[in-house]
């Protein structure tokens, strides 16, 4: 049987995500709109969820997600579970079918599927208003994984619609920055054109 003290630094040794590992989650994340319950915002829980997933048991990556959520005040935490729990799943199947260097690919085309042609006006509404594409109920991931399309909140509510602006130079020129969130950008920073309407 485990011990409290040891459970409790497993659950800490998993919840310490590396800092090129957060570099990369921040970089990718930096492609989409929507930082604070938008396509970001699912990209960073889902990241999170399947890192977590992927280095340690699954019951102490869930358990730490729960209380991150239970603790974190998040107004949206229904679309949080909702994305931790995809994270989860894709974490679970690459622990024996990937690598953490399939995380960025995976995630990055399961949010630009599940935003599909970008018009989110016609998703459909979950529990307490989170929305999913109607059109895309599942996608299938590298590998041969089918897990959900990812929940967001009507576009209303989004917040940082443009995580890292980049100048020519590759300097965060507004909005949250690498250095912001104690993360060093890395010199090959790429933006998707992603159109929301």
């Amino acid at each position: 049987m485990t011990s409290p003290h040891s459970l409790i630094e497993q659950i800490f040794n998993a919840a310490s995500l590396g800092s090129d590992v957060a570099a990369r989650q921040f970089e990718a994340q930096a492609n989409f709109p929507g930082s604070s319950n938008g396509p970001a915002d699912a990209y960073r829980h889902v990241y999170r969820a399947a890192y977590l997933s992927m280095n340690s048991p699954e019951a102490y990556a869930k358990l730490l997600l729960d209380t991150r959520e239970a603790l974190g005040g998040a107004t949206n935490s229904e679309m949080d579970h909702y994305n931790n729990a995809i994270g989860l799943q894709i974490g679970q199947y690459l622990k024996s079918h990937g690598t953490i260097d399939d995380l960025d690919k995976v995630i990055t085309k399961l949010i630009k599927e599940s935003l599909g042609d970008g018009n989110i006006d016609h998703w459909s509404p979950l529990n307490d208003g989170i929305l999913v594409n109607p059109n895309k109920n599942t996608i299938t991931l590298e590998h041969g994984l089918t897990v959900n399309s990812i929940a967001i909140m009507p576009r209303a509510q989004w917040e940082g619609d443009n995580p890292v602006t980049r100048s020519t130079d590759n300097q965060a020129t507004s909005g949250r920055s690498p250095e912001s969130e104690g993360i060093l950008p890395s010199a090959e920073t790429q933006t998707n054109n992603i159109i929301i309407r």
